[in-house]
């Protein structure tokens, strides 16, 4: 999604990066496989996105606690309501000067400045009935972390949170050249291209092994651009 920077909220006359949560929701499927929920991406105010798979999240409202956003968020968008949140229990709590302020560790943090974005993830879990629709979602359901990965390898254009494939490298048997294929593939553009291709012929010269496995076996066969 991509904000007009008229629309940013602002301090004074300078933009700002807008912050927001997203609940990576696990449980152990009835094979014995782990299954996060994913949910299709309906949103009026950005069709560009719309019908592409995401995972519950959003933006925070003044005053709510991270904790909080994430939990209202997710029954929001999925109709879950969220029993653990990963590294909360961890969270240190400090105050200084009447001001009070929390230390917290999600899963990953991930930001695009051409939305202008900046997430912070979690691994949680959840009891309930995914909803079948919202005002800003429908089909929200279990997926097994294998068919998400066959989804991501073979279209990447179909997930809205490309940080997914971290997810994946950690809790799979995904290779990390799998990975950056997966986030390069996500993030290529018209006007990143050439700074990919000169990418390709660094790592190209650095690591040929790493090249292949990414890019392909020839030159020709590149999966960038």
């Amino acid at each position: 999604m991509y904000i007009p920077y008229d629309k940013l909220p602002r301090i004074g006359t300078e933009a700002l990066t807008i912050p927001f949560v997203g609940a990576i929701i696990e449980r152990l499927g009835d094979s014995g496989e782990k299954e996060i929920i994913v949910q299709t991406r309906s949103k009026e105010s950005d069709p560009k996105f719309s019908g592409t798979l995401e995972i519950p999240g959003g933006k925070f409202r003044a005053g709510e606690s991270i904790y909080q956003t994430v939990r209202r968020e997710v029954l929001e968008e999925s109709g879950l309501e969220i029993t653990l949140v990963g590294g909360e229990d961890e969270t240190l709590h400090t105050s200084s000067h009447d001001m009070s302020s929390d230390i917290f560790h999600p899963f990953c943090v991930t930001q695009s400045p051409e939305g202008p974005f900046v997430g912070f993830i979690f691994r949680c879990t959840a009891t309930g009935t995914p909803a079948s629709e919202t005002n800003e979602t429908k089909g929200c359901h279990w997926i097994k972390v294998s068919e998400l990965k066959t989804v991501i390898e073979t279209n990447p254009g179909r997930i809205y949170t490309p940080f997914l494939g971290a997810y994946l490298l950690e809790h799979s048997d995904m290779s990390f050249a799998t990975a950056v294929k997966i986030i390069l593939r996500y993030y290529v553009t018209a006007d990143v291209i050439l700074q990919l291709n000169v990418f390709e012929d660094y790592l190209e010269k650095m690591n040929p092994f790493l090249f292949l496995e990414v890019f392909g076996k020839r030159h020709k066969d590149r999966k960038i651009c």
